[in-house]
């Protein structure tokens, strides 16, 4: 058997193959053909399919279609060129995305929703993009949807289909794809309006060659079996990686070609091209291969890192094996880290504690624990201040504290954040008098993230607030009663003492509150070791953090249960459900052992891309360390670039933040 063979599939079923060909020239081809596009159809549930040469020509076809005076088209930064070259005539606007799934960032989508007339909307590596927030907006501002499942076919979600979603639904068939033929190159559109279908008709469509059909009728029928196979070969890569942080979160575990961050893509492919291993090709950004002008954060840091290791169907364990093997050694080489550069771009990232006062009392928050608070906090026009000093570019905010909703003018803080194109996050707590939340949701913020541990003795105990869940609760429902559309609503639990072995029961608890989604944090904590050794790197460098040790609130974690817990959750929720930190097997039972000297690989991006202030406008390093740097001015100052020096010299992360799970703060290399 021919090692790393794309085709492995393609020769098991040629046999099946040939038997197909004859009953497709005993039936014709005409009839065969309108067989196969009403088996296609009733597998997407779509009423009507059309078969063409190749997705590219179903694409173009979609975009005359649907507007055929023009306009201005939008899809995602990094995705395949033919979704660019489907829009010929239209103004193009490629737009940002969320690095977590490598799709379409709903942030980026909300800002430019108003001016589209088209949304060309792919759901990237099998992980679903954000089609129903697309469709919201589509039906308030009158842009058409055509939604390319050509990497999630057979996937659904709330029991409908991917390709069923949007005004037309598009699939490319070609080869390596898990419904394909190794002859030929096909494509299917389809839809339910009998109008729409017409007009795509009336363009006479070029029909797929005759040897591309037999395969595809086959592969449709075992579809099921392909995605299970390319499952197994992702759980090998997850397995085998799942200590790097190399794969972004969100990404499906059906996926054909598993995406990784990585430090140094091209000394990556130079590695697996000398060990004779294939690497799927990378996206180029679309603004780069259509020479449009701007930058895009979250599309260039994927260009600068991407490898993507082969998931094909019938991949043996041994190869993903072989194949993570190189991804390890490549990160074991990039550890070697570079010095900082002497100046770095404006952070695109910019978290701001608008204060440090909360009527709560969680036993795991760094605020109270480091003795946080106190002292001025700026008002709105210091704020934009400082905002100012940050540099250009449109930027994601993170407004947080303590509770930020007690801060009077959060809600024009995020009318004048966006009126200056930026993206907003709030997190919060939700225990403030109702008109607060109804403010907040009336602003319009991005994303509205609330802390739930469970509910509501759960939630409660977490939250060490008697009426905490009935206040939260209430909240909720304002919210998501006055939400502006984009809005996206998050339900945030930290895992912790009182909720860990009733983890899933906290699940369903929140499933239940109809929020778009839901993440776990695991709970971070600080060793005295740790601190102590922390302490000691700072003082040598003229620096010092507030820092506690919080070894206290882990005790009582048992591992065991909690990991139980977790794939009960994974089992239901697939990958609609975050954890923060990914963690499994013995990585999670070191990250809960205080005594274990847990190692976090990867690199603190977050100090090199963004930047976080104090209620008083004071420049932080982060939350949880708080060394303070100086004003916001100091981004590029000596200070903050002998702190990146030191964390250099550290390995990329100081002996304290090795149990922070903060997301947007953690990569699998400098970038």
């Amino acid at each position: 058997m021919k090692p790393f063979d794309p085709y492995r599939l393609d020769r098991r079923l040629m046999r099946a193959a040939a038997r197909e060909t004859r009953a497709l020239q005993a039936a014709g081809f005409a009839p065969y053909r309108a067989a196969l596009e009403s088996d296609l159809a009733a597998f997407v549930g779509r009423r009507f399919c059309l078969l063409t040469d190749s997705g590219r020509t179903a694409l173009r076809l979609a975009a005359r279609a649907l507007r055929p005076g023009g306009g201005t088209a939008a899809f995602p930064d990094i995705t395949h060129p033919s979704l660019a070259e489907a829009a010929g005539g239209f103004r193009l606007r490629p737009l940002d995305i969320d690095l977590r799934t490598l799709n379409l960032s709903e942030d980026a989508l909300e800002a430019a929703a108003p001016g589209l007339d088209l949304l060309l909307l792919p759901h990237m590596f099998a992980t679903p993009a954000p089609v129903e927030a697309a469709l919201r907006l589509a039906r308030r501002h009158g842009f058409a949807v055509i939604e390319d499942a050509s990497q999630i076919l057979g996937g659904a979600l709330r029991g409908k289909k991917f390709g069923s979603f949007g005004d037309i639904g598009v699939l490319s068939l070609s080869p390596y794809k898990p419904v394909s033929s190794p002859f030929a190159r096909a494509g299917a559109l389809l839809c339910d309006s009998p109008e729409l279908f017409k007009k795509v008709l009336a363009l006479n469509p070029p029909p797929p060659k005759p040897q591309a059909l037999p395969f595809l009728k086959l592969k449709l029928a075992r579809l099921p079996a392909t995605l299970k196979s390319s499952r197994a070969a992702n759980a090998v890569y997850r397995a085998a990686l799942a200590k790097t942080g190399a794969a972004p979160a969100g990404i499906s575990p059906d996926a054909q070609e598993f995406p990784l961050l990585l430090p140094d893509r091209a000394g990556a492919e130079k590695l697996f091209k000398a060990a004779g291993v294939p690497l799927e090709r990378p996206y180029r950004p679309l603004r780069l291969e259509k020479k449009l002008p701007g930058s895009l954060p979250g599309a260039d840091e994927y260009w600068r890192g991407a490898v993507h290791l082969p998931a094909w169907p019938l991949m043996t364990a041994a190869e993903c094996r072989s194949a993570a093997a190189l991804v390890k050694k490549h990160l074991a080489a990039a550890r070697r880290l570079p010095a900082p550069a002497k100046t770095l771009p404006p952070p695109s990232y910019i978290a701001l504690d608008l204060t440090y006062r909360c009527g709560l009392d969680c036993s795991f928050c760094f605020v109270k624990r480091h003795g946080l608070g106190g002292g001025r906090e700026l008002d709105l026009a210091g704020w934009l201040r400082a905002i100012k000093k940050l540099g250009p570019g449109a930027k994601k905010f993170y407004l947080t504290g303590g509770e930020p909703l007690l801060v009077p003018y959060l809600p024009e803080l995020i009318k004048k954040l966006k009126a200056q194109g930026h993206a907003s996050l709030v997190t919060t707590g939700l225990f403030v008098p109702a008109a607060r939340a109804a403010a907040l949701a009336a602003a319009g913020p991005s994303e509205i993230v609330v802390s739930v541990h469970g509910a509501p003795a759960l939630h409660e105990s977490s939250a060490g607030a008697r009426g905490a869940w009935r206040t939260a609760l209430r909240n909720l429902e304002i919210i998501k009663a006055r939400r502006k559309p984009g809005t996206r609503l998050t339900l945030w639990c930290t895992i912790n003492r009182a909720n860990h072995a009733g983890l899933y029961r906290a699940y369903q608890a929140l499933k239940a509150l109809g929020a778009d989604g839901i993440a776990f944090n695991h709970l971070e904590f600080i060793t005295e070791r740790d601190l102590a050794d922390t302490r000691d790197l700072l003082a040598g460098n003229g620096f010092s953090t507030p820092m506690k040790t919080s070894g206290a609130p882990a005790a009582g974690i048992d591992a065991r249960k909690l990991a139980a817990q977790i794939s009960r959750i994974r089992a239901a929720a697939g990958p609609a459900v975050s954890f923060y930190p990914d963690l499994s097997g013995p990585a999670l039972r070191a990250w809960y052992s205080p005594r274990s000297a847990f190692k976090k690989p990867g690199f603190c991006r977050g100090q090199f891309s963004a930047a976080w202030l104090s209620p008083s406008g004071e420049l932080l390093s982060c939350q949880p360390l708080a060394v303070a740097l100086g004003a916001p001015g100091a981004y590029n100052g000596p200070a903050y670039a002998a702190f990146r020096k030191l964390l250099l010299k550290s390995g990329g992360f100081l002996p304290a933040c090795r149990r922070c799970g903060r997301e947007p703060y953690s990569s699998a290399g400098a970038r």
